[in-house]
């Protein structure tokens, strides 16, 4: 299965969601596990980051402040100054797939992975139009010196609106266990949908 697969089977408009596609290989290269799932989620953090974004751009100065999760648990309060560009580098190439070995179901209040394994830079993103659909695509790959087994994903990058920066987490979900043996890679694709739902 992958994600040329996945139908669309909601009208225009209606909802947004992220379909991943897990892919293990073996030290030689070899497909020998693949697993699909719809439904990651989108954390609350990354609701209050976009409605950070609006609000600088609608009213700097207004009175509203937004809160998120640290991974450490701290509750943080977005600044009044939004570093996003000015050649500020705060969050500039913080961003990363995460890894990790729990299968605790994920919740929009998440903040962190249950049992993080590892980190790995994904590619530049794609924007694809389909219809009325957009979706943004990107793909991360690990490799593992020794069998692990690998069952929950994360998106993670530092908070823009914070000097020095701090990490947080945009999505988190759980997917059925795969081993990754010795050797091995794992490579997991993101398929982020706005106006339609992976199905």
């Amino acid at each position: 299965m992958n994600q040329s697969e996945i139908t669309e089977n909601a009208p225009p408009g209606a909802g947004s969601g992220i379909a991943l596609t897990v892919t293990v290989r073996d030290a030689e290269g070899n497909i020998i596990d693949e697993k699909c799932k719809n439904g990651d989620l989108f954390l609350r953090n990354w609701g209050y980051v976009i409605a950070g974004l609006l609000k600088y751009g609608f009213n700097y100065t207004g009175v509203k402040d937004y809160f998120y999760n640290l991974p450490d648990g701290t509750v943080y309060k977005v600044p009044d100054t939004l570093y996003w560009c000015a050649g500020q580098s705060y969050w500039l190439n913080t961003g990363r797939i995460v890894l990790g070995g729990s299968s605790q179901a994920p919740s929009v209040l998440d903040y962190k992975l249950g049992n993080q394994l590892k980190e790995v830079v994904p590619n530049l993103p794609a924007l694809v139009t389909d219809g009325n659909i957009i979706k943004i695509i990107f793909t991360g790959t690990a490799s593992f010196e020794v069998e692990t087994i690998v069952s929950e994903v994360g998106i993670k990058m530092n908070n823009p609106c914070v000097i020095g920066g701090t990490a947080i987490f945009l999505t988190r979900d759980t997917f059925e266990a795969v081993t990754v043996s010795a050797g091995g890679t794992i490579t997991v694709q993101f398929e982020m949908w706005f106006n339609g739902v992976p199905t």
